[in-house]
């Protein structure tokens, strides 16, 4: 039987009865050990055996019964979990998504059934641990692997807890959260979430309780969009490489200058710029940031949009394909909806408060700039460069394209296919991968009942093997290998 079929029909448990490590002889799937943060004192110090690879060669040297966790992924990872489950392995699911022929149908309510749930409990005793002697050192050495993100935070279980605490104590979520250089009252749970320290459940329901007002309505809120992604990349894997609308399959033209001067920072829109450099050197940048970033190479430097998704995935510490590749899709124009849904760089200089301080703190040679000059550096008078010491054209670059010449040419395109594009959105399939039921009941929470109920767990992440994976990794910065820098 098919996995997604077999997924539909029977819900495995999620706790499994006993998991296991074992050391391999063989190079290619050498095992490696490190100790990870648990999340209680019972997990605590536990060695957790990696292995890298092929999964499907790796599980074989695997005893016992391996489990894993269900979650949404692209074309490559449904085939390779196919091919895991013909190999016997077991996946669990307690992500609150629909595994059902139609998602579509009763969704706003499954999820608000899940969001308001009692959390998943485990047993701790369940472990058995085989000893190691493979170490965090041993695996830097041998593979020469040194971060080369800075102000990274702490991975791991109880960091999760202390961020996600320390955010409802103080939040300026709401008002701040477009701001280019504000970090102090934004969430900061995402790399937590992604990396199955923090489930969405666990966090929506603690932030239910002790947020009020805009702040838990603009967090939570963002939590419900979570999972409306991680729907659709499970409904469709083709998020993750084709444009969700066919009459728009076949925008953009790869241009080897365009591209090495967006991913240098090197644009001459500061705005553009900055933001590429802090994602690149700290391995995240805020949603609207994400966003102006996606539109402007695909919409006005008119590069394949599949080209920046990856390179940003690549850089992101908190990279989860359901929430990149459907963003990078509805921020390019690729999905036929908000067609002319274009960012303007230079407004948002002038837009933001904070902005001034972001680009000088990001672009250095920029630094002695008035701030009025800042959205176009090019239009700063010569006597004014020679003054404050920034040469425009030798200390910080001219534009790449000229931005009202680059909109009209994209406009243009958008106008021809415009037509074609809704026309495809008439089509049942595409029209459901474009939108997500959003109809649900009124569901107000007991909080008092949520205190009673609600205890420390996974939730979603409950598989020990992924989450002291997932941990690790985050803990020691090492990424997992992607073609595109």
């Amino acid at each position: 039987m098919p996995l997604l079929q077999k997924l539909r029909t029977t819900t495995p448990k999620l706790c499994p009865s006993s998991f296991s490590t074992q050391h391999s002889t063989n190079k290619t799937d050498l095992p490696v050990t490190a100790d990870s943060d648990s999340y209680t004192n019972a997990l605590r110090d536990i060695p957790v055996t990696l292995y890298h690879g092929n999964p499907v060669n790796a599980v074989k040297h695997l005893s016992g019964d391996v489990y894993t966790i269900h979650t949404a992924t692209g074309r490559y990872g449904v085939e390779r979990n196919e091919k895991l489950h013909q190999e016997g392995v077991n996946f669990v699911q307690g992500d609150g998504l629909r595994r059902v022929e139609n998602t579509r149908d009763g969704w706003s309510d499954a999820i608000q059934d899940y969001l308001y749930g009692e959390p998943y409990t485990h047993d701790s005793s369940a472990i058995t641990i085989l000893d190691s002697d493979v170490s965090i050192e041993w695996i830097e050495d041998e593979y020469d692997i040194e971060p080369d993100k800075k102000r990274v935070p702490t991975g791991g279980r109880q960091a999760a807890l202390k961020q996600l605490h320390d955010f409802a104590d103080s939040p300026e979520y709401w008002g701040y959260v477009s701001e280019p250089t504000r970090e102090h009252g934004l969430s900061k749970l995402g790399p937590y979430l992604r990396f199955g320290c923090l489930s969405i459940r666990e966090a929506f329901q603690y932030l239910q309780e002790h947020l009020d007002g805009q702040d838990k309505n603009a967090i939570t809120s963002r939590l419900h969009w979570n999972l409306h992604y991680q729907q659709k990349l499970l409904d469709w894997a083709g998020w993750m490489d084709k444009a969700v609308n066919p009459a728009l399959r076949d925008m953009g033209t790869f241009d080897q200058e365009k591209w090495d001067r967006f991913k240098e920072g090197e644009t001459g829109y500061p705005m553009v710029d900055a933001a590429v450099r802090q994602l690149k050197g700290t391995g995240w940048c805020n949603f609207r940031n994400r966003a102006m970033l996606a539109s402007f190479h695909s919409n006005l430097l008119e590069l394949p949009w599949t080209i920046g998704a990856n390179w940003m995935y690549y850089h992101l510490i908190d990279a989860d394909p359901a929430i990149n590749y459907t963003q990078w899709q509805s921020q390019t124009s690729r999905v036929g909806t908000n067609l002319y849904r274009i960012y303007n760089p230079r407004k948002q200089v002038r837009d933001r408060d904070e902005a001034a301080d972001f680009i000088r703190e990001w672009i250095p040679a920029l630094q002695e700039l008035p701030e009025k000059y800042l959205d176009q550096p090019e239009k700063t008078p010569v006597a004014i460069q020679n003054k404050c010491g920034v040469i425009i054209g030798e200390d910080y670059p001219m534009p790449l394209v000229e931005y009202e010449a680059a909109l009209s040419r994209v406009k243009r395109e958008l106008e021809q296919r415009e037509a074609d594009a809704k026309e495809a959105l008439q089509q049942d399939a595409v029209r459901e991968r474009a939108s997500l039921s959003a109809r649900s009941r009124q569901y107000e929470p007991d909080i008092e009942a949520l205190k009673k109920t609600r205890t420390t767990s996974l939730d979603s992440y409950t598989t020990y093997s992924l989450y002291l994976f997932k941990t690790f990794l985050y803990n020691r910065c090492i990424p997992i290998v992607r073609d595109v820098k």
